[in-house]
């Protein structure tokens, strides 16, 4: 005979333990499980599942545990690992806190996966034999704000893949390639920051890049401060306002080069001081390609040899400047051994002598050395 009462107790033991259960599991799937916001810290472990209450101790092990969209906190100042990063995440350093990446070998951090957005946010990465600082293979969109990346071997930052890349706040000092190297048909944004004393080029776009330098600081580098390259068919162009362009006096400050068929290389640069350099604002195209510069509103001061010249072998050279100060270069102003160089005058037509709406004056070797006005524009 089946006893009904001691089967009943039986079962509510059981539900009652099935309960518990679920309530244990409940507690504790928070802290296996990936989550969105995971920390590290400089007594965290590996093998803890990156809670604020368990830390990891580097970024690649926090990065398995949080969910795609999440975020890595740091929780105090210490070395963190290079990670290379496949998903959509944000690595913040709250101010106050030093978070490193020591860079013996490869790259610092790696951003590989289609589709993925990433925010690095107050990192310090320290090349020590390494090659790049930052690497864009592949996403949708990169954001670099308030980092310092220094004495990379190669690159400070590199964009290799189309995407979005915004650099802010950011300092590249001591790179030994270029601080800024953009070889791919990316946006590609640098806003408040400094590149500085690279052995190459400062910020070099090419590939089919479009790019915007804004209310930045590119100084002492070793060959040109900011250069619009484009090689092949296609246009790389750079908008540049409100930034100085200093000490590059190897080679020139800005320059565009188009070279090969269909290539173009377009620089257009406002509000902007143009100092100490080779040469001050230079476009040079052979091959069959195409460079222009526009230039408004700027200073183009006490460079060593020219402060806006052109030059092709053939091809097509444009540079159109209006409104600048160009003075107390050590050879010239405006020097145009070959393509155009136009500069708008006063009066339609410009006349006899004809009042260029730039002011040019006090150039060591003279002020204007063939560029032609143009009767169209007052």
């Amino acid at each position: 005979m089946i006893d009904r009462p001691a089967l009943r107790r039986t079962r509510s033991r059981n539900a009652a333990h099935a309960v518990l259960a679920a309530l244990a599991l409940a507690a504790i799937a928070p802290e296996a499980a990936a989550i969105g916001r995971t920390f590290v810290a400089s007594f965290g472990l590996d093998t803890n599942a990156c809670s604020l209450s368990l830390p990891c101790r580097g970024f690649s092990a926090a990065l398995v545990q949080t969910d795609p969209g999440g975020e890595i906190v740091v929780l105090d100042s210490a070395g963190y690992g290079a990670v290379t990063i496949g998903k959509s995440v944000s690595i913040v350093v709250p101010a106050g806190i030093y978070a490193g990446i020591s860079v013996l070998a490869g790259d610092g951090i790696t951003i590989n996966g289609a589709g993925i957005n990433v925010t690095l946010q107050g990192l310090t990465i320290n090349g020590q034999g390494g090659a790049h600082g930052v690497r864009f293979v592949q996403g949708t969109r990169l954001n670099v704000a308030g980092c310092q990346i220094s004495s990379m071997g190669g690159n400070g930052v590199r964009v290799e893949g189309a995407g979005t890349v915004v650099v802010t706040q950011t300092s590249i000092v001591g790179s030994g390639q270029e601080g800024v190297f953009v070889n791919a048909a990316a946006n590609v944004s640098v806003v408040r920051s400094r590149i500085s004393s690279s052995a190459g080029t400062g910020i070099e776009m090419t590939g089919g890049a479009s790019g915007s330098v804004t209310r930045s600081l590119v100084s002492d580098n070793g060959l040109f401060g900011i250069e619009a390259l484009q090689t092949t068919a296609g246009t790389t162009r750079i908008a540049i306002d409100d930034t100085t362009i200093t000490d590059n006096d190897t080679a020139t400050g800005i320059y565009a080069e188009g070279s090969g068929a269909s290539a173009i290389a377009q620089i257009d640069i406002t509000n902007s001081l143009v100092t100490r350099n080779f040469n001050g604002v230079f476009a040079f195209s052979q091959g069959s390609g195409t460079a222009t510069i526009g230039s408004t509103g700027n200073d183009i001061v006490e460079n060593l040899q020219t402060g806006v010249s052109t030059a092709t072998t053939g091809s097509t050279t444009i540079v159109a400047a209006s409104k600048n100060g160009v003075f107390r270069n050590a050879v010239a102003g405006f020097v145009q051994s070959s393509g155009s160089l136009f500069t708008p005058c006063t009066t339609n037509p410009c006349g006899a002598t004809p009042v260029f709406t730039n002011y040019v004056s006090d150039n060591a070797g003279g002020d204007n050395f063939g560029a032609t006005p143009d009767p169209s524009i007052q």
